[in-house]
């Protein structure tokens, strides 16, 4: 088990790659543990086995790298018994939540989240692990666009606020239907608006965050507000959203509609209302829809909300 100094500073893999070739070496020579010696095997053990395989398997193309999305992760029959064959999914997340971060320390894209999968072998000894990696089709039937993605859409016209004139607000109402409860669910209405006076938005988890928006304002996150570009105005903690740059993207109005423009090296991922993923890596507006679903970091996805 790492401790925490070595946690702290990154070096947890490097460690615990010494401590399992030191422990197999003085094994041989008869001075290592006990054959009742039980050391079973912890989560970072598997973290730090998972993304070493991982980094291992990395693929490149012209223009971006490409890390495996699916990893097996094999582990002891006693070591599943006791920890890991226990709320298996739960587990498997929480590695896969491990790899995608240290992806995007890295640069690397991943086609969707990264699937884990652990299960029991029977050649593998107690405290050990074996991760195998493999390029996957996604998990979801939705298409996955690259980080070198340019986003484009068609520009509206000019003209579409005075067709459709607003009494007292240059925010157009959203008009849906009512339905009888049984028809399936219309898609989203989009909103047209003046970008001089387009009000508010926000981003939600849904659980009682909100993240109030103006068109113009630029999010990024920072330890230490000296170290913020002067033209980030929403200024996240970095330790609520671990992985967010310090000048993540932006939120606007062009051509009457809102927009996120990406500024992180590493992208903007954002999911459609429709289900569409997709992963910002130029500075080049994309329309949001109401419903849309922006990560600010692998584990902080915020839905997109007119007010």
């Amino acid at each position: 088990m790492p401790t925490p100094l070595e946690d702290e500073l990154g070096l947890g893999p490097v460690m615990h790659r010494v401590r399992k070739w030191s422990h197999s070496v003085f094994s041989r020579i008869g001075n290592g543990a006990r054959p009742d010696d039980r050391r079973m095997l912890d989560p970072l053990t598997v973290n730090y086995a998972a993304w070493h395989e991982v980094r291992h398997t990395v693929r490149e193309w012209p223009q971006y790298k490409e890390a495996a999305n699916l990893i097996e992760i094999l582990v002891s029959p006693e070591d599943w018994d006791e920890y890991w064959g226990i709320d298996t999914a739960r587990k498997e997340a929480s590695v896969a939540a491990y790899v995608l971060g240290k992806a995007q320390e890295k640069g690397y894209w991943i086609a969707g989240e990264p699937q884990v999968f652990v299960e029991p072998d029977d050649a593998v000894q107690i405290g050990e692990v074996e991760a195998i990696c493999q390029f996957a089709e996604p998990e979801n039937e939705t298409e996955v666009t690259s980080a070198s993605t340019t986003a484009e859409f068609e520009p509206l016209e000019p003209t579409v606020l005075e067709q459709q004139p607003a009494p007292e607000t240059t925010v157009l109402p959203v008009t849906r239907s009512d339905g009888d409860g049984d028809a399936s669910p219309e898609p989203p209405t989009l909103r047209f608006v003046d970008a001089k006076t387009a009000g508010e938005a926000c981003l939600s988890d849904g659980e009682g965050f909100r993240l109030q928006l103006r068109s113009g304002d630029c999010i990024g996150a920072v330890v230490e507000e000296e170290d913020c570009p002067p033209e980030v105005n929403v200024r996240l903690d970095s330790d609520g959203f671990p992985y967010v740059e310090p000048k993540q993207c932006a939120i606007g109005v062009v051509d009457g509609r809102w927009t996120i423009t990406n500024f992180a090296y590493h992208g903007t991922m954002v999911v459609t209302a429709s289900g569409e993923r997709l992963m910002l890596g130029t500075a080049d507006p994309y329309p949001l829809e109401e419903g849309d679903i922006v990560y600010l970091g692998p584990s902080r996805p915020l839905r997109f909300e007119l007010v």
